[in-house]
């Protein structure tokens, strides 16, 4: 692959969820326009079927095969890389890795907002989700608020990624993010709690205590993750656990949005791969409870 214009080949090859999806195609996006590069994204993604998305895409084995011209250097695993910014025009690049900050698309937002516009039929199920869960509620307030609430347990209970330093919030951290959002309403009843998680019977079991004070609603567990995505990106505000996948969602949402103050333990091995003070993966604005 070569020509007078160079070109950005990116994508997962290691595999990731739909956050790490999202992070990668957002950033490499970003990165090939400041640069003045065309970019290409490999076609065996979570994302094409599902969102706008308007770059080239190759194949896997033309992925794979592609070596690049310029390497990829990153300080940090997680973190911001300024020199991506400083690709040669006349080079074809590969892109690869974890790319998760907002920092690489800081001029691109209303771009990437564009692309990760869901497709209609994904718009239309989140919105009928969303409308059926709430009839419970509509009653006696006509205008509801929604929280989506993003509870991550799954695959950050497995022994090796508590050694390597995920972290889960205390069930605290969800009701002081209720109670924050509860506290905005004034006291009233027209706020719905719309839960997504992979272990969502863990949540049913654990908020059941608490449904006298909060409306919630319990999404079912088998739904696609593209689904639940939609349903949380359509509420009005976002209470995340910890992960990409949650970090989406608040971003695709907007509003206000509450994060788990920890990203992963502090000391640990993944801790590392994040900058000391995480300003360049949370998104400013957002706020940090614990």
């Amino acid at each position: 692959m070569s020509g007078k214009r160079g070109k950005v080949i990116a994508g997962l090859e290691d595999g990731g969820g739909i956050g790490n999806e999202l992070f990668n195609y957002a950033s490499s996006f970003s990165i090939a326009r400041a640069n003045n590069l065309t970019m290409f994204y490999y076609d065996n993604n979570k994302l094409q079927n599902v969102l706008s998305l308007t770059s080239a895409f190759i194949s896997e084995e033309m992925f794979t095969r592609f070596k690049g011209a310029v390497k990829h250097k990153k300080v940090r695993h997680n973190g911001y890389d300024e020199s991506m910014f400083n690709i040669s025009h006349d080079k074809d690049t590969k892109i690869a890795g974890y790319l998760q900050s907002w920092m690489y698309f800081k001029q691109y937002i209303p771009e990437i907002r564009r692309e990760f516009r869901f497709k209609e039929h994904i718009i239309r199920q989140a919105q009928e989700v969303l409308f059926q869960e709430s009839q419970r509620f509509r009653n006696a307030h006509s205008i509801l608020t929604f929280v989506g609430v993003h509870v991550r347990r799954g695959d950050i209970l497995k022994d090796e990624n508590v050694a390597a330093g995920y972290v889960q919030p205390p069930v605290t951290y969800y009701y002081t993010a209720m109670d924050y959002f509860l506290k905005l309403s004034n006291g009233t009843r027209n706020v719905v709690f719309v839960y997504c998680s992979d272990d969502i019977n863990w949540v049913r079991k654990t908020m059941d205590n608490v449904t006298e004070k909060y409306n919630m609603a319990f999404i079912k567990e088998k739904n696609p993750g593209i689904l639940d995505l939609a349903i949380l990106s359509s509420c009005n505000h976002t209470i995340i656990s910890t992960g990409t996948f949650g970090w989406w969602a608040a971003f695709l949402a907007g509003g206000k949005n509450i994060h788990y103050r920890y990203v992963a333990r502090n000391g640990s091995r993944l801790r590392s791969h994040y900058s000391a003070d995480l300003n360049d993966y949370w998104y400013p604005g957002w706020r940090s409870m614990e």
